[in-house]
């Protein structure tokens, strides 16, 4: 059994409405970089905040994932670009991550927007991340789209 840990780590200081954190991942990819309440909520996207992480980790795992899909059919695209959304809403019981919406762009030579979307449908049964965090999620979309 093959097995990989990765860790990130925050430091939160103060408030929740007034305080900020630094983020920071174990690659380094992310060094102390600054999440905060009011911007993840009412933010012009300066800061980084949970929804975009995880979109980031999502739409990279999918991509992935569909790489394997069509190499498990002999072909390799020349392109995969992979678009996450995540949606954060705020209910009666506070803020609650309730959609998700994925859009994979591809270009993949003398495949037909079918095939294209039977190794969509394959992935989106694979992908770890998007497995992970289909069960709390009341609403996932999945789209394709061939690129020519």
């Amino acid at each position: 059994m093959t097995q990989q840990i990765r860790k990130a780590d925050s430091n939160w200081k103060g408030n929740l409405n007034k305080g900020h954190g630094l983020v920071s991942t174990e690659s380094r990819v992310l060094t102390e970089e600054r999440f905060s309440f009011s911007e993840r909520m009412e933010g012009e996207g300066k800061e980084t905040n949970p929804e975009e992480l995880i979109a980031a980790a999502v739409a990279s795992c999918f991509s992935m994932a569909m790489s394997k899909t069509l190499q498990d059919q002999d072909t390799t695209a020349t392109e995969l670009r992979v678009t996450a959304e995540v949606t954060l809403e705020v209910r009666e019981g506070g803020p609650e991550v309730s959609h998700l919406s994925l859009l994979a762009a591809a270009i993949i030579p003398e495949f037909t927007d079918e095939q294209l979307n039977e190794v969509v449908a394959t992935t989106a049964q694979n992908c770890p991340v998007l497995k992970l965090l289909r069960p709390g999620l009341e609403d996932v979309e999945v789209k394709a789209s061939l690129q020519r």
